[in-house]
């Protein structure tokens, strides 16, 4: 078995039977299981994943955990060899794990990072949609060297079982941080960061923590202190390579913290993480110079590496696209 879907859900009886409807309905052919982790809602979310009988793995916590405590408890369960994670106010399109079976095929990264849809509120109906075999990515030998930014969630994250155990899982006293400290315990890993087709889509509504930047910016300043400490794994070879990493991080909610007029959060960050916003403003500069890594495509015939940014975005429209009719 490759896959196993992990969904984590809470008091979202409204939405959840779309996103195990959309883990149910994939065009991927090959076999996997769906786990549903239910953190003791106090609506009927559970009523609603009993109608799924044994199409799903069930579990109900007997108190309410959160969201890290599910995951860990799914990937504790999963037969896949790959994990695939997904919050029960999301979707997996219909492609998804026929594009990450492809990548797999091809490149066998430890961990892929998904391209996300951004939907407000309604996920498009994608149904009868398709994608013409192109995917297009960016690979990686560690997932710090990453030198493009993506925005991002736990439902965009794929891990491979074997490198999920090596990594200490989601921590819960990181929310809402806890996809970026994940991530940099998988730093070391061999990864690829999808460009399309989307694989997910994620859903914008009134629940969606990113616009308490207070709360990010107090995690931020522990995911400095979590660095400084040693915590995350690499030692000297990777830390440069962390800092700048950490660096891009810190740059994106002083950003907000200003923004939202959180001045003294703003000056906190800046402080605590002075050299690793030094760090990352070197690693950019230095990409600008030397180049970043080069887009790869899968297509019918093979991989195709595309050498340069802008030879990537003349080949990249002349590739077939995703077509969604609704």
């Amino acid at each position: 078995m490759l896959f196993s879907i992990v969904i984590a859900t809470y008091n979202q009886e409204h939405l959840v039977a779309e996103a195990v409807d959309s883990a149910l309905h994939q065009t991927y052919r090959g076999s996997f299981e769906i786990i549903v982790i239910e953190d003791h809602s106090s609506d009927h979310t559970y009523q609603t994943l009993l109608k799924y009988g044994d199409r799903i793995r069930l579990v109900r916590n007997t108190s309410n955990c959160g969201a890290t405590y599910g995951r860990n408890l799914g990937a504790s369960m999963a037969n896949g060899e790959y994990i695939v994670f997904l919050d029960g106010d999301d979707v997996l399109l219909p492609w998804a794990l026929e594009t990450y079976a492809r990548v797999i095929e091809h490149r066998s990264p430890a961990l892929l990072i998904g391209a996300l849809l951004w939907c407000k509120h309604t996920i498009p109906d994608v149904s009868r949609g398709r994608y013409e075999g192109a995917i297009r990515f960016y690979e990686y030998d560690a997932l710090v060297r990453k030198d493009r930014s993506q925005g991002g969630g736990a439902s965009a994250i794929v891990v491979s079982r074997e490198a999920f155990a090596r990594s200490p899982g989601w921590q819960g006293d990181m929310w809402p941080m806890e996809v970026d400290d994940f991530c940099l315990y998988l730093g070391r890993e061999s990864t690829v960061q999808l460009i399309s087709p989307a694989t997910t889509g994620y859903r914008i509504h009134g629940s969606n923590t990113f616009g308490d930047v207070p709360k990010f910016a107090k995690q931020m300043v522990h995911i400095v202190k979590n660095e400084l400490d040693g915590h995350y794994p690499g030692g000297e070879k990777f830390r440069a390579c962390r800092r700048a990493f950490i660096g891009s991080k810190l740059f994106y909610w002083v950003k907000n913290s200003v923004t939202a007029h959180h001045f003294i959060l703003a000056v906190t960050l800046l402080w605590q993480g002075r050299g690793m916003l030094l760090t990352a403003i070197s690693h950019r500069a230095r990409a600008i110079v030397r180049g970043r890594h080069p887009a790869m495509v899968i297509v019918n015939a093979g991989l195709v590496q595309l050498y340069t940014d802008r030879y990537a975005t003349r080949r990249m429209a002349a590739m077939p696209t995703l077509h969604a009719k609704h």
